[in-house]
């Protein structure tokens, strides 16, 4: 199933965060975890970031590497990065490492629980785990 959040609390304005983070990164976890305990207005959960390996449980895909497929393209174009940033390459074709089509699956797969909210659902906030939340 989708990723599973536990309920917010009643009381209060709240949004839901979502933090990407990989399983090896066990420092930038613990910093955003102390950085949560001291937003009460924020209800935050972790999702493990994938390299393109096995299918997470909350994948609800039978096979990872084919949703990636589906969902990530294997390269990118710097097109749109040329217009604001003079030191990128125009027109060029850029190869996705496993390791950034899987960030780019997780990213996808929050983006379309995000969709499928009811509209009077909590803003859902996405976001990596070196965030600095203020």
């Amino acid at each position: 199933g989708q990723l599973g959040l536990p309920p917010l609390p009643t009381e209060g304005e709240h949004i839901e965060l979502v933090y990407v983070n990989l399983c090896t990164r066990g420092d930038r976890r613990a910093h955003m975890e102390s950085q949560l305990q001291s937003h009460s207005s924020l209800h935050g959960r972790r999702m493990e970031a994938q390299k393109g390996a096995a299918a997470p449980d909350w994948a609800a895909v039978d096979e990872w590497d084919a949703a990636i497929g589906r969902a990530v393209a294997a390269e990118w174009s710097t097109r749109l990065n040329a217009r604001f940033d003079h030191l990128s390459q125009r027109d060029a074709r850029v190869p996705l490492q496993p390791s950034e089509r899987g960030a780019a699956m997780c990213h996808a797969l929050l983006w379309a629980r995000a969709a499928s909210r009811p509209i009077d659902a909590p803003p859902l906030l996405i976001c990596e785990d070196d965030v600095e939340l203020r």
